[in-house]
């Protein structure tokens, strides 16, 4: 894993009501979100596919906050808002 990422730095850059994990099961990070009232939103990159732990994280919150903003929560993690 790159060694500066971990579920608890990736958790800190989550909207409200979101959280990060990592499958190790399935190669991938998945992020899931709520909103109320709003559905859960679930989204998930393998590492394989898109280049690393890193890069699967910032496209996980990138979807995260995409949702987020779309309800009114402003991002306030840079170069992740949309």
């Amino acid at each position: 894993m790159d060694a500066e990422w971990n579920e608890e730095m990736a958790n800190a850059l989550t909207p409200p009501g979101g959280k990060i994990r990592m499958d190790t099961f399935n190669g991938r990070w998945k992020g899931v979100i709520r909103i109320a009232p709003a559905p859960w939103l679930t989204v998930s990159r393998s590492w394989g596919k898109y280049g690393g732990h890193r890069e699967c994280i910032k496209l996980v919150l990138q979807e995260m906050w995409k949702y987020a903003s779309a309800l009114g929560v402003p991002c306030t993690v840079a170069g992740l808002g949309h």
